[in-house]
């Protein structure tokens, strides 16, 4: 009687299309400069590469959305902080790094996980039931605050 269910999921999938290789789409353009893709994250780690990713993201052609600000990686991925700049993929695209030789390719599986953890549709289910928890909804919220959540109605600290 005394049990509470919580149900709770991964962020869940986005649907990608294309996979841009980012050296390839650097070394055609001439560009120098070093990065790296971790996390679904794509990180400028020097001047350079910061004004490459700026001038491609600008063309449109090569998926760089949104260019995250650094506090939103120290708050997601702080061992990612400290780029001259960083960028998630805009929506439908995938960063890849391959050498194949190729620049855009098609994804292993229509829907992937592992891109940037801060765009805002990225979905998380949160379902509780049981005493004292009362009938309601609320409102989407982060993935990293279900574990808080959790923790508060098990009576533990993180």
């Amino acid at each position: 009687p005394d049990m509470l269910v919580a149900l709770v999921s991964d962020h869940g999938f986005e649907r990608v299309e294309t996979v841009v290789n980012l050296a390839e789409a650097m070394r055609r353009d001439g560009a120098a400069g070093k990065f790296d893709v971790s996390h679904g994250l794509a990180r400028a780690l020097d001047s350079a590469a910061a004004r490459w990713f700026e001038e491609a993201r600008a063309k449109g052609s090569l998926g760089i959305g949104r260019r995250v600000p650094e506090e939103e990686v120290k708050d997601f991925a702080p061992e990612l902080a400290g780029a001259e700049a960083a960028y998630e993929a805009a929506e439908g695209f995938l960063f890849g790094r391959g050498e194949s030789g190729e620049l855009y390719s098609k994804p292993h599986e229509v829907g992937v996980h592992g891109l940037w953890p801060g765009r805002p549709d990225y979905r998380s289910a949160f379902i509780l039931w049981g005493k004292g928890i009362q009938p309601g909804r609320l409102p989407a919220m982060r993935i990293t605050s279900i574990a808080g959540r959790l923790a508060e109605l098990l009576g533990v600290r993180l």
